[in-house]
């Protein structure tokens, strides 16, 4: 069978695979994940402030400065993977729809 685009009860994305499972759009940002993302820089907030207020604020900005490249590269890492992965897919929703206009003729 062909694969299908559903959606569910929220905005997010469902596609429906072979056997009939559901598989979740995996770019989705889950409410538990933004919580998990807003504590980590609620975090890093209070660290600066905390840097700032002990005088510190060189230490403070090189911190910064050290964290927002390691997440700049963990990004461009994650962009190229799902970029991959966007491109096997549509390999091979392009061979599935290739075999179903032969197997129609």
């Amino acid at each position: 069978g062909a694969d299908h685009l559903a959606f569910g009860t929220a905005p997010t994305p469902l596609i429906s695979a072979p056997s009939g499972a559901l598989v979740a759009d995996a770019c989705t940002v889950t409410p538990a994940l933004r919580a998990w993302i807003e504590c980590l820089v609620d975090a890093r907030v209070e660290q600066g402030c905390q840097a700032i207020l002990e005088g510190d604020f060189a230490s403070a900005v090189s911190h910064a400065r050290r964290e927002s490249q390691a997440a700049a590269a963990s990004a461009s890492a994650a962009m190229n993977t799902a970029q991959q992965l966007s491109e096997q897919t549509r390999h091979r929703l392009e061979a599935q729809g290739q075999g179903l206009a032969h197997s129609q003729a």
